[in-house]
């Protein structure tokens, strides 16, 4: 059995080795990737909800128009990243402007003028995060799509994730503490003006950790696609939806989000109500304490996953981490409780391994499907692929955002309320929490069975490519 399941190590080829330094150099740019979004969909219903009163469905319609947006300019950028020829690649001139933008953008979205009514508060949330998002897209997917091309090695791209995620993980120390931030005794118990200040120190690090990559980076495959044909958007986006791995990995990937984002954002109210009473504050340090700790254990599992893929292959590390995600429904139900409040913590032995595991591989997956990809077209189309997986993550991730702003109401939460919730509101709150990502996460492990790319399958597609058109 164990013969099966464990393999040697394969040696990685000096000249496909990508040196530590330009690793993370890729890696910094999750700051920009992750941070402000992490930051905006994490505070939208503290700052929006419980300080300005927008109605929870109006946040979730803002946040599914703001990701619809986003959804729809991936392919775009995709597509014309894939197609530009500059004498400084096909990438970099995306995500400097991206980065710039970014974290120019992202400070207005918490400058909300006082007395809104409360429909123009939606306006305001909702316009300028579009503006955020557009170009938010424009460093994301060049920068996604030029992880892909920094080797061809099978194991080697899951190191460079390894670094990549290592640096999400990172995020984690700031975003948890964003709420508590804007509760410091300096903001004189202005919760808006705390937020303000927020977004304008995420933005600062946005900038500076987007242009990181742009300076350091160099594009693998630029020669040889600076020769390829120009290929129009809705061609590159039907080329790409009619790869059979690409649609099924887009598949585990949209069953694995549904559930934890349809029902994640009931976490901050069990524990703000349910946990402890309506203490703000307390909450705060508990979600402040709970991302640290997510921090310090998802570099761990950062560096157990990765080795753990090199040794049994990515499908069925992928495995392990959605048999994770399967189980955290019954340790949340275990380890919330009023009685012992920060045993909490404890399910987080549940969900960061699933959760950073799951992105470090579906992110080295998706590089070996831009090689099956290049075996049936011919074309590196590393920003189509990147693009339109995003695309349909971002068109759920709408969808999601407006179905957890109905499922709030649907509970019967009022805003007004605070801790004076009807019976019955909490514990709705938390059946939903439990149960729904578990329920996904076994639809996607269904799926995943049937993945077809493996180790040996995608060492096979690299020879016959270079058998084909040469080494890169």
């Amino acid at each position: 059995m164990s013969q099966k399941l464990f393999h040697k190590v394969q040696p990685t080829a000096p000249e496909d080795k990508v040196p530590v330094g330009k690793r993370w150099a890729y890696g910094s740019g999750n700051f920009t990737d992750h941070l402000g979004t992490d930051t905006l969909m994490s505070n939208i219903n503290p700052i929006f909800n419980i300080e300005l009163h927008m109605d929870p469905r109006w946040a979730g319609l803002s946040i599914g128009i703001m990701r619809l947006w986003d959804a729809v300019t991936d392919p775009i950028i995709g597509a014309v990243s894939d197609n530009t020829r500059t004498r400084w690649g096909r990438r970099r001139p995306f995500m400097f402007a991206g980065a710039i933008g970014a974290g120019l953008t992202f400070p207005l979205i918490w400058f909300v003028p006082g007395g809104l009514s409360p429909f123009n508060v939606f306006l305001w949330l909702t316009a300028f995060s579009i503006l955020f998002f557009t170009f938010q897209t424009c460093f994301t997917i060049p920068w996604t799509a030029l992880g892909f091309e920094l080797t061809p090695d099978y194991n080697e791209r899951t190191r460079v994730m390894e670094a990549r995620a290592y640096m999400g993980k990172a995020v984690g120390i700031f975003v948890p503490w964003t709420y508590a931030f804007t509760q410091l005794p300096i903001w004189g118990g202005d919760t808006l003006l705390g937020a303000r200040w927020m977004g304008v120190i995420v933005g600062a690090i946005l900038i500076v950790a987007g242009i990181i990559p742009v300076f350091i980076l160099t594009e693998r495959f630029f020669k040889a696609a600076a020769k390829q044909q120009k290929i129009p958007i809705l061609r590159s986006v039907w080329m790409t939806m009619k790869n059979g791995p690409f649609m099924m990995m887009v598949l585990i990937t949209l069953f694995t989000n549904l559930g934890g984002r349809t029902v994640n954002h009931l976490g901050f109210y069990i524990g703000l109500y349910y946990l402890f009473a309506g203490d703000k504050m307390k909450q705060g340090v508990l979600a402040g304490v709970g991302g640290n700790i997510a921090f310090a254990l998802g570099l761990a599992c950062v560096f157990v996953m990765n080795r753990l893929s090199q040794r049994i292959g990515k499908r069925k590390t992928l495995g392990v981490c959605l048999l994770l995600l399967l189980f955290s429904g019954v340790a949340k139900w275990l380890f919330y409780t009023p009685e012992h409040p920060w045993l909490s913590l404890a399910a987080l032995l549940f969900t960061v391994p699933s959760v950073t595991g799951f992105w470090l591989l579906i992110a080295s997956i998706k590089a070996d499907i831009c090689d099956d990809d290049e075996l049936k077209t011919g074309l590196r189309r590393e920003g189509a692929i990147g693009a339109v997986s995003a695309w349909i993550s971002k068109l759920s991730t709408s969808l999601t955002a407006v179905l957890a702003g109905f499922v709030l109401a649907v509970t019967g939460y009022d805003s007004l309320l605070g801790n004076d919730q009807a019976p019955g509101v909490i514990d709705s709150m938390r059946w939903w929490f439990y149960i729904v990502p578990s329920a996904s996460a076994l639809v996607a492990l269904v799926l995943l069975w049937w993945f077809p790319i493996t180790e040996e399958r995608a060492r096979e597609t690299r020879r016959l490519l270079e058998e084909r058109r040469g080494k890169l």
